[in-house]
């Protein structure tokens, strides 16, 4: 099964009356001063994007940065050098299949094995990463309940409770996908998903919710999920899907998502996105996952 991940305003007010500002006017337009900032010239560095897990090719998509006054477009690099390595010995070197990506042939991610992947391309530094997939973390059960109260939600849904045994001593994250399946359009559709679980405090929830262990490690765990009842009303098949991520996997997104939550928000700290590619930038992760039927 191909897997692909391709994938406020403030409103300030003073008691001041508004008459206190007129003596202020003149002053105000008098001070204006533009200041010419000779800002160094940008080095383009290599993009590299790289998602993968045991039923997958490997596939990265390569690009370069643009600085932050730069106009042009991100394009891709369709003459680049790009390698998976195992063990320091390359296992295999990728063919470009258009638009920037770049496929491996009769390759596949095993569980468990570390990777490192190394892009060259003329006029640029090399860049390289390195990540493994974790095994794979069996659920146990799933149950489904529809029309249940939450308060904390202020509403009525449909419940989902995912049961798995956690690896002892170690540091595991996970991210849950719920979808459904049209057997007649033959398209995959994916589910918004809330929790009030505690493992899962302040984060922001849509289609994937990301957590780890750190409340719960080494234990059997039940993890209840919540999305619109009227999803169960659609004839179609339902998918519960445990993701287990490496770290770089998690932090990437974790990172992603409150990047765009404080986009156009002038009060926001600015969230500088995780990557893990050594002289350039962008994300190489491994992930695999369990998935059941549900209905």
């Amino acid at each position: 099964m191909q897997n692909k991940f391709r994938n406020i305003l403030y409103h300030l007010y003073s008691p001041i009356p508004f008459i206190s500002f007129i003596p202020f006017i003149p002053f105000l337009f008098a001070c204006e001063m533009i200041v010419d900032v000779d800002l160094p010239p940008y080095d383009s560095q290599l993009v590299a994007n790289c998602f993968f897990n045991p039923d997958t090719l490997f596939e990265v998509h390569v690009s370069h940065s643009l600085g932050i006054l730069d106009t042009g477009t991100l394009d891709n690099i369709e003459n680049a050098k790009v390698e998976i390595l195992e063990n320091g010995q390359v296992i295999s070197v990728l063919s470009h299949t258009g638009g920037g990506i770049y496929s491996s042939t009769g390759v596949y991610p095993s569980a468990g094995q570390p990777y490192s992947l190394k892009v060259e391309a003329s006029g640029y530094e090399s860049i390289g990463a390195l990540d493994a997939v974790p095994l794979a973390i069996p659920i146990i059960s799933v149950t489904l309940k529809d029309s249940v109260y939450v308060g904390e939600l202020d509403g009525t849904y449909a419940e989902t409770t995912i049961k798995f045994n956690d690896p002892v001593s170690a540091d595991n994250f996970y991210a849950i996908e719920i979808w459904q399946y049209d057997s007649i359009d033959g398209y995959r559709y994916t589910i918004s998903l809330s929790t009030i679980d505690p493992s899962v405090a302040n984060e922001q929830y849509s289609s994937r919710i990301l957590f780890s262990d750190i409340i719960f490690d080494g234990k059997t765990y039940d993890l209840k999920v919540y999305f619109d009842s009227y999803i169960l009303t659609q004839n179609r098949k339902l998918y519960v899907r445990l993701n287990s991520i490496s770290k770089a996997y998690y932090l990437y997104n974790k990172s992603l998502r409150l990047h765009r939550q404080n986009q156009g928000n002038p009060f926001a700290e600015p969230v500088q996105v995780y990557g893990n590619i050594e002289n350039g930038l962008g994300i190489f992760a491994g992930y695999s996952y369990d998935e059941v039927l549900v209905k």
